[in-house]
């Protein structure tokens, strides 16, 4: 047997002084975590030309669990209309605090949409909605990485702005 400094792993008590250390690097996110609800709460297109445009996409994140949550990142991928797909990822982390929610926005530019003029075929009402079906992950800034599925359907209002 080869012995380090510290506890021997061949001795149970170096069994166990491993299995607490894991379980103290665990202690920071619990496992029983309800993903919180995300959903797309504001589309504005911010420009357009003959092959990409760009859009302002604002999230509403609800944390729904007791301890305040960090996510590093929010990976998505919206469907618009049926027409094409939005993806992409944010780039600054957010602490969501107990029971909260706060909006995030993010920025893209992309060529996953038909065309502006096709989307405006499919707005609906008074607010200009279009339909939406929104999947993702919620990336925790936790070691290891933990990621928190979501999926989310429903309506936005497309908004058209002049900022280039």
């Amino acid at each position: 047997m080869t012995k380090r400094e510290g506890i021997p792993m061949s001795s149970p008590r170096g069994w166990l002084a491993l299995g607490i250390a894991i379980a103290a690097g665990c202690a920071g996110v619990s496992r029983s975590l309800v993903t919180p609800e995300v959903e797309l709460v504001n589309l504005a297109v911010l420009g357009a030309s003959t092959e990409t445009q760009r859009f302002a996409l604002t999230f509403l994140v609800s944390n729904t669990n007791a301890e305040a949550l960090r996510v590093q990142e929010i990976r998505y991928s919206v469907r618009l209309a049926g027409q094409g797909y939005l993806n992409g990822r944010s780039s600054v982390p957010v602490t969501l605090a107990p029971t909260g929610r706060q909006t995030v926005r993010v920025e893209l530019e992309t060529d996953g949409v038909a065309s502006l003029s096709t989307l405006l075929a499919f707005v609906q009402g008074p607010d200009n909605a279009l339909a939406y079906e929104l999947t993702g992950d919620l990336v925790l800034g936790t070691r290891p990485e933990r990621l928190l599925p979501f999926t989310y359907n429903g309506e936005v209002p497309l908004n058209m702005t002049s900022r280039n």
